[in-house]
């Protein structure tokens, strides 16, 4: 491929960022080859969505749905926020896969993937959900102590404790026990499911029902808050 520009700043903006594709998509989906080094949920799901629209092959997207299966046979619901057991869970990095695997569906229509790989959504989603509080919303308070196997006590990618590390110069989203971005990923989570039930032809009644709570419970806790 080939950008031409009578903008030198356009130019090479383009070429870094080619050279950045290139690069952390060697193998699979680093983060960034040069500093940490890891095929982390967070940011692997948007470099394989976008190699794959630029180049029409999701050949990263699809290993990792199928990584997502292996790290959940490895370590259960909790898996780490990187592939191969690298890194402690980041609670919000768990609920990527089934969006991973929708996403991967959606763009090539690979049902045999979702067959493949549903058992482990199913079982991340379910651990997920058995730590709702009264009103539908995932407590924090509830997660597992050991489920970060200590790190910090566990925490959310989008919620750091603490300045040093992302963010650098922001302060956390919401530390308190119903932490509305993270509800959010778990209905991201549950939107997703549904699809890929209905996929497989199977009934998503349930889920929709559980989304339309919690699409409302949510709602209703930001007001209160």
């Amino acid at each position: 491929d080939s950008f031409a520009s009578e903008d030198r700043e356009a130019e090479s903006l383009y070429r870094i960022c080619r050279r950045s594709i290139m690069l952390n998509t060697q193998a699979l989906a680093y983060d960034c080859n040069t500093r940490e080094q890891g095929a982390y949920w967070g940011d692997g799901i948007w470099i394989v969505d976008s190699v794959g629209h630029q180049t029409g092959d999701f050949a990263h997207m699809r290993h990792l749905c199928y990584a997502a299966t292996e790290e959940f046979n490895a370590s259960g619901p909790y898996i780490g926020a990187s592939l191969y057991g690298l890194g402690a869970p980041l609670y919000d990095y768990c609920l990527v896969p089934p969006e991973c695997l929708w996403r991967y569906y959606r763009y090539t229509g690979d049902v045999k993937a979702v067959e493949d790989n549903m058992k482990a959504a199913r079982g991340i989603v379910d651990e997920f959900r058995s730590l709702k509080a009264a009103n539908g919303l995932i407590v924090l308070s509830n997660m597992p102590k050991d489920a970060g196997n200590k790190f910090r006590n566990g925490l959310l990618f989008l919620d750091h404790p603490g300045n040093g590390w992302h963010p650098m110069t922001t302060v956390g989203i919401d530390r308190r026990d119903f932490n509305a971005g993270f509800n959010l990923f778990y209905l991201q989570a549950l939107q997703a499911m549904a699809r890929l039930e209905k996929v497989l032809g199977n009934d998503a009644k349930g889920l929709e029902k559980e989304i339309e709570k919690l699409e409302e419970a949510n709602r209703l806790y930001q007001v209160v808050a």
